[in-house]
């Protein structure tokens, strides 16, 4: 598994995000545009959340090591 990884987003998808619990996440309209489909239905994203950092804007999460 491979934790705390980072990938910047738009502020457009920043704006879309859903709040899950008390954690701000993706929209679904945006998952699938974020991720690659690798990613998604191979290697699997786990604890996807969003943040505003030094005034840009990231989703964090951790993925999974194979496709198996």
């Amino acid at each position: 598994m491979k934790y705390g990884l980072e990938r910047e987003i738009s502020k457009e998808v920043f704006d879309r995000c859903e709040m899950r619990g008390n954690l701000k996440t993706l929209s679904k309209e945006d998952y699938g545009k974020v991720f690659k489909s690798s990613e998604i239905c191979g290697y699997g994203v786990y604890n996807e959340r969003v943040i505003e950092k030094d005034g840009k804007y990231f989703v964090k999460f951790d993925l999974g090591d194979s496709c198996d």
